[in-house]
C-alpha cells in the first residue's frame, strides 16, 4: 500500500480586463513611439541630403585604437549625423568631417539620459548638435526642456549643442524640402 501524494500545480494568474488594455495602451505608445522617431529621421535625412551632407543614422561617435584592438567596442551613437565628406580629400584628415549631428527623444527621459545625449554629442564634435525634445509640452516636459538648456550654458555649449523641438524640425523640412 502506498501513500498517496496530490501535487497541486501553482494556479496560473489571469490578467484582469485593465490589466490587458493597460498592455494593449503600452504597445500603441510604443507604436506610436516608433512612428514619430522615423518620421524625424526621415525629415532630417532628407534635409541633410538635399543640403549636400553625407547623412549616417546611427552614427558611431567615435572608436579610439586602443578599441578597436580589444574588440572594436564603441563610444556610443548619435541618432543621426550629416557629414561633408568632400573635405574628407584634405591631407591629414582621415574620414568626413561632422556638421551636424541629432540626439532625438520622443518618449519622457530623465536628465541623466540627457546627459548621455550631451556626451554624445560632444565626443563626435559636431559643428552643431542638437537634441531634439518630441515631448507633449506639460510642466514636467518644460522643466526637462529649461534644465537641458541650463547644463549646456553651464558646460559653456549654448552655443554648440541646441535644444529643437519636433517643430523646429517640421520648420526644417518645410524650408529646405517642400520649398520646391
Amino acid at each position: 500500500m502506498g501513500i498517496k501524494r496530490t501535487v497541486h500545480e501553482p494556479e496560473e494568474e489571469l490578467m484582469s480586463v485593465e490589466d490587458v488594455f493597460a498592455d494593449a495602451q503600452r504597445i500603441r505608445e510604443l507604436s506610436e513611439v516608433k512612428r514619430r522617431t522615423s518620421d524625424i529621421l526621415d525629415k532630417l535625412e532628407g534635409c541633410g541630403k538635399k543640403l549636400g551632407f553625407q547623412v549616417e543614422r546611427e552614427a558611431i561617435v567615435e572608436r579610439d585604437i586602443r578599441q578597436q584592438i580589444e574588440g572594436d567596442i564603441e563610444v556610443g551613437r548619435v541618432d543621426i549625423a550629416w557629414y561633408q565628406s568632400s573635405i574628407a580629400d584634405i591631407p591629414g584628415l582621415s574620414s568626413p568631417l561632422p556638421v551636424v549631428a541629432f540626439e532625438i527623444e520622443t518618449s519622457w527621459r530623465t536628465r541623466k539620459h540627457i546627459k548621455g545625449d550631451i556626451f554624445n554629442l560632444l565626443y563626435l564634435k559636431p559643428s552643431l548638435g542638437v537634441i531634439v525634445l518630441c515631448l507633449e509640452g506639460d510642466e514636467k516636459v518644460e522643466r526637462l526642456r529649461r534644465s537641458v538648456k541650463e547644463y549646456l550654458n553651464r558646460m559653456g555649449l549654448s552655443g554648440s549643442i541646441v535644444v529643437w523641438s519636433e517643430g523646429d524640425v517640421d520648420e526644417l523640412w518645410h524650408r529646405i524640402v517642400q520649398r520646391e
